[in-house]
């Protein structure tokens, strides 16, 4: 189980698409305060009992919202504070860099292949032949 928020804490609320899978929108949410927790059902199919907490969250739209903190397991919402969001983010650019980092590899390499044609080189060793 995941760590226990408060009634009271702020959060951040976001919407829950079940057929989206993990590819959720973290980009749109909008915040929110929780009114009340509680502990969910047994949710386990055979062996040890899992139990998730619950929250109810009041957005600053004025609408109620139902769902888990950090993952979507019930309800149509998850809920993330402000600093796991930031976590999120920081995470979503570094991952961003290093995809850059590798496509910026790729064009150098293709630059080096493509100058070697506009400079007549003809002939180009291919698998080390």
């Amino acid at each position: 189980m995941s760590k226990i928020l408060s009634v009271g804490d702020e959060v951040l609320v976001f919407r829950y698409v079940s057929t989206w899978g993990p590819k959720q929108d973290y980009e749109h949410y909008i915040k929110g305060t929780i009114i009340s927790s509680e502990l969910s059902d047994d949710l386990s199919y055979h062996g040890s009992s899992w139990n998730e907490m619950t929250y109810t969250v009041l957005g600053e739209d004025g609408y109620t919202y139902f769902g888990n903190y950090m993952y979507p397991i019930l309800g149509s919402s998850f809920f993330l504070t402000g600093s796991d969001y930031t976590s999120y983010l920081e995470n979503q650019i570094s991952s961003n860099q290093r995809e850059i980092e590798t496509l910026e590899n790729k064009n150098f390499k293709l630059n080096a292949i493509l100058k070697s044609l506009q400079n007549g080189d003809r002939t180009k060793k291919i698998g080390g032949i």
